[in-house]
Order: C-alpha cells, then sequence, then structure tokens
C-alpha cells in the first residue's frame, strides 16, 4: 500500500524527534565566557556523581528513512490485466460445474464508466448495476468472455463475484 503524505509526515516527525529534537526547539543559551561552565551542569569530560559512563559502542546514528516515491504523471498504476489467482479458481470451477455465467464485479477507469459497459456488453455481458461516481459495475458475463473482460482498457481490476449455476434438470411429465 502506498503511504499517503499525513502518514509520511507522522513518520517523518517521529524520526526527527528520536534522532535528536524538532527544529522547533530552543537552543541553549552560550556560557557567559569561554570555558565556564553553566550553573548546575556537568564540566565537559566529567560525569555526575554516581552516574555511570556511557559504554564505547561505537555505533553510528541510524540510516535516514526513504523518502516516498512521486506517482508516474497519468494517475495510479493499473496493476498487470487478467484474473487474480483467486478469481481465475472460480472462473474454473464455474466451469468445472457446467455454468455458463458469472457475476462479475468490475471496476473502471475515472471517467471510462461508460466505455467500460460498452465494451462488456459488446463481449455478451449484461450491465446490471452501474456506478458512475466512483466507477464500478456489476456485470453478468459469459464464463468464456471473462479473460478478455479483464484485459480491457478501460477496466482496473475485475472480480469473480458470484458464479450462476447452470439450471437443474427437471422431471418431465
Amino acid at each position: 500500500m502506498r503511504r499517503g503524505s499525513a502518514e509520511v509526515a507522522v513518520v517523518l516527525m517521529v524520526a526527527l524527534l528520536a534522532v535528536g529534537g524538532c527544529a522547533g526547539e530552543p537552543e541553549p543559551a552560550p556560557a557567559s565566557t569561554p570555558g565556564a561552565t553553566p550553573p548546575g551542569a556537568t564540566p565537559p569530560g566529567t560525569s555526575p556523581p554516581g552516574a555511570t559512563p556511557p559504554p564505547a559502542s561505537g555505533l553510528s546514528p541510524a540510516p535516514p528513512l526513504p523518502l516516498p516515491q512521486p506517482q508516474p504523471p497519468g494517475g495510479p498504476v493499473r496493476p498487470e490485466p487478467g484474473l487474480g489467482a483467486e478469481d481465475r479458481a472460480r472462473l474454473v470451477d464455474a466451469r468445472r460445474i457446467g455454468a455458463r455465467w458469472v457475476v462479475l464485479l468490475v471496476a473502471t477507469a475515472p471517467g471510462r464508466t461508460g466505455d467500460a459497459a460498452a465494451a462488456l456488453t459488446d463481449l455478451g455481458g449484461v450491465v446490471g448495476t452501474t456506478s458512475p461516481g466512483p466507477g464500478y459495475l456489476r456485470v453478468s458475463m459469459p464464463t468464456d468472455k471473462v479473460e478478455r473482460a479483464a484485459a480491457l482498457p478501460a477496466i482496473t481490476a475485475l472480480d469473480v463475484e458470484q458464479v450462476i449455476p447452470p439450471n437443474p434438470p427437471r422431471p418431465t411429465r
């Protein structure tokens, strides 16, 4: 998942505080005379009574956090066209039981809901529900056309939501 700018700002602020404070903190006032120790402070090179000296571990400061990468122009990147493993398994099961139709939940590229609906209809799909705002369609599609539908350029994601089982045999009279 990509991090939002607010999350990145919080992470950077926490890192700054952990490394050594914030740029907005005032620095200590300089001593009145060079080499003088402020009242209540321990002179350099000595430890306060009862304090243990810091270990000489040679630890270096933490490496800087990676900066977020800018998004490429043109909006979000579309994942690889086609079906995911879970949707492919549902499609295989649908074919195995002889189902001729499945119900798809389709997400479209911004402003391309109408194009996607027309292309899915051309493939033999029946568009049932359209939500143009966020760009979602619910489509009944023949099982043999689902893979072609997933590769359409106006479609950003496609899920096999439901398998429509074949008609059960009916007794004859």
